[in-house]
């Protein structure tokens, strides 16, 4: 099958392993990425004004969807798969229906009814015959903007070959006094919109009381002015692939926070830290459950219910072990992304390549 990926930079990767996944399956794919580099024109204070800003982003979109269209129109797809908006627009998307008879799939990890995301999201979706919805409380409202196309409730997925537990001789002293702690995060903090306020304030809550460090490559000097001592667990930017598996072995709780538009789903996290060998507490989202016991992976539905269940870890190894031990067997064999996205398309009545 010819399958066409629009791709753009998403900090999970996650397009990247779908891409991956996709050609190890034998599916000949076409990429074509959109320039998030911002091209240079003058020298103008001017040029950093918002207004600016939003005109070379719109420019660079409009470049985007021509350049595509004229390569899909030569590739002629069987298949369109992209993510969230990518970075297309109503009529392209539209184009790669009806000119190019394609089956057109957009993939949501993200509500595309969220005003701090692209404003073409939700307008692509009455062109799309299917969409997979990470998250079963935006259908509703996705099937009342594209009543004919086949929407799928779905999981994410992880690469083994990014997440894997570190070898102990790969684990120096260093390395160890760096993620060395009693709770760690990773991840983004949204600078100074209201989403970062959730995961900030559960972090300055556990900073009371425990030994933390979480790394971040957004600004966080907003929240550091009002949650006192945080900025004492700040670690830096986010990790390398490397340090990030370190962290996830090494670290005592792994705290994995989902963003707070996700309300009953989950993210790739749970999957990677548990590859890892790491453990974890996941904030509660009512799909872990059909995928995994508490037993399994411990979640917390409160701030105390936190503390009482990283104390409880912190004094029971045996019950961390076995936790980490099973939710990893589980992991390996049952959410990579190879093995998801043979899924998606028996969901999408789409034959194996071999087939």
């Amino acid at each position: 099958m010819k399958v066409l990926l629009p791709k753009y930079f998403w900090i999970g990767g996650m397009i990247d392993n779908m891409e991956q996944a996709l050609k190890e399956a034998g599916h000949e794919v076409l990429s074509v990425a959109f320039n998030t580099k911002e091209k240079q024109t003058f020298k103008n204070p001017l040029n950093q004004l918002k207004k600016f800003n939003d005109r070379s982003v719109e420019k660079r979109i409009q470049e985007y969807n021509e350049r595509i269209k004229l390569e899909a129109k030569a590739f002629k797809p069987d298949l369109v798969f992209f993510l969230n908006s990518g970075k297309l627009t109503p009529d392209t998307v539209r184009f790669f229906k009806e000119s190019l008879k394609a089956q057109v799939v957009c993939f949501l990890p993200d509500n595309p009814f969220d005003s701090s995301r692209s404003k073409y999201t939700a307008m692509n979706l009455p062109w799309c015959d299917d969409i997979l919805s990470c998250e079963k409380e935006w259908i509703r409202n996705i099937r009342n903007v594209s009543p004919k196309a086949r929407i799928h409730k779905v999981i994410v997925g992880f690469n083994e070959e990014h997440f894997f537990e570190p070898k102990a001789d790969d684990l120096s002293k260093e390395d160890i006094q760096k993620f060395s702690c009693d709770v760690s995060f990773t991840g983004a903090g949204y600078a100074d919109q209201a989403e970062g306020a959730y995961r900030s304030i559960i972090l300055y809550h556990l900073n009371q009381e425990y030994d933390v460090k979480f790394w971040s490559n957004d600004n966080w000097g907003f929240r550091f002015k009002y949650l006192n001592g945080l900025s004492d667990a700040y670690q830096g930017k986010r990790l390398s692939l490397e340090d990030l598996r370190k962290l996830y072995l090494v670290s005592g709780v792994n705290l994995n926070m989902p963003s707070p538009q996700i309300y009953s789903t989950f993210q790739p996290r749970v999957f990677e830290v548990a590859a890892c060998g790491g453990f974890q507490i996941a904030d509660y989202r009512s799909d872990l459950f059909e995928f995994f016991s508490e037993d399994e992976l411990p979640v917390f539905r409160s701030i105390d219910d936190l503390k009482e269940k990283i104390n409880y870890y912190k004094n029971n190894p045996k019950e961390k072990k076995a936790s980490i031990e099973s939710l990893k067997h589980k992991v390996l064999i049952e959410h990579t992304w190879k093995r998801r996205l043979a899924q998606y398309f028996e969901m999408l009545n789409i034959q194996k390549e071999s087939d």
